[in-house]
């Protein structure tokens, strides 16, 4: 409710319900996009044993970040709605959201941004627009932690809006994080549409991880948009809370779901027959090559030139394109239903000795 004195505390003009509505639905979406992180880091986890050192570390440092910061969002929910229910004061503190929202979101944003950076890198073998990226992200952190240390001085969410300072940082940090997501987005784009191979399932491959890229990149920056919006047209409301309590999660989300997307389900409604660039995907910088085998009524593997039958329980008596991956040391053709195991990058390798099929 709002009052027209400061009985109780509470200033005229304000209205309690648009500083604690924001935030309660903040709290709900940032708990549900951690359960999603959570999913998509135990698949990770499942599916991707072998990939690179580096990358494991940038999945499992940035799920260990969100854990932490979930506790502190927790807390901070439980301090204004549990034993600070009712106190406007409670409400009204900024608790550790100077830490939990701009420290912590301006380290995942970077971490994120420079993957995409690599990944442009990779695919285009140019430094000038990973370079851009790296820059424009460093610039979005630096600002991101510059608001932070002005929240923690200041300690009032409503005395936050009305500082000139903290406004520049934030406007800074938000404008600079969009910018970078969307130059991501629309290199990715680019680099992706120029590698189109002539087969089908390789641009089914590629259109899939356009897509991907597209709206992962859109999600972000429109949420740091919408809360330079919110905190710059209703300086003394709280609006802005619930995009800004979420911005970390949604990067750390983006980066889970790129990554996850190089799994497979086989016999399912669609099923991809080749695997994609090891290189754009975090990888050692791989080429992928497809090529086709003929699949007779027994099963025989062709391409391989060895004669077992194929005990996998998938049959096919038509053209199936194979795929060849590449690296620096390595060359494996990989008939599609012979044993297929994820690479050390989430590719897929074989071994003709085995019988069974693993995914």
């Amino acid at each position: 409710m709002s009052t027209g004195s400061s009985a109780g505390g509470i200033p005229p003009g304000i209205n309690i319900s648009e500083l604690s509505g924001p935030a309660i639905i903040g709290y709900l979406l940032h708990w549900g996009l951690f359960g999603t992180l959570s999913v998509q880091t135990y698949l990770y986890y499942l599916a991707f044993p072998n990939d690179r050192y580096i990358i494991k570390c940038v999945v499992y440092g940035i799920f260990t970040i969100e854990v932490i910061q979930t506790v502190l969002i927790t807390h901070d929910a439980f301090a204004i709605f549990g034993y600070g229910f009712g106190n406007f004061d409670s409400l009204t503190d900024i608790h550790m959201e100077w830490f939990t929202v701009p420290v912590m979101s301006g380290v995942v944003a970077f971490v994120g941004q420079a993957f995409y950076a690599y990944r442009i890198w990779v695919l285009s073998r140019s430094k000038v627009v990973p370079l851009l990226i790296l820059l424009v992200s460093l610039v979005s952190s630096v600002a991101a932690f510059m608001t932070g240390v002005y929240d923690f001085q200041i300690g009032n969410v409503i005395a936050v809006t009305q500082s000139s300072k903290t406004s520049i940082a934030g406007g800074i940090w938000c404008g600079a994080a969009a910018l970078g997501d969307i130059t991501i987005a629309v290199c990715m784009t680019y680099y992706l549409s120029h590698m189109e191979s002539g087969f089908k399932s390789t641009h089914s491959l590629i259109t899939k991880y356009t897509r991907l890229t597209i709206e992962t990149g859109s999600v972000t920056a429109l949420v740091a948009l919408l809360d330079i919006i919110l905190f710059f047209g209703f300086p003394t409301k709280g609006y802005y809370i619930t995009p800004v309590v979420i911005m970390p999660k949604l990067y750390a989300n983006s980066i889970l779901v790129v990554l996850n997307a190089r799994m497979r389900i086989l016999g399912g409604r669609r099923v991809y027959m080749s695997t994609f660039d090891n290189g754009g995907l975090g990888g050692s910088g791989g080429r992928l090559r497809t090529t086709e085998s003929v699949w007779t009524a027994q099963s025989h593997c062709k391409t391989c030139q060895c004669n077992h039958d194929l005990e996998s329980g998938i049959r096919l008596n038509v053209f199936a394109p194979t795929t060849q991956i590449q690296t620096s040391d390595t060359e494996v053709m990989t008939p599609t239903d012979i044993k297929m195991t994820l690479g050390s990058e989430g590719g897929l390798g074989t071994d003709c000795s085995e019988r069974d099929l693993r995914v």
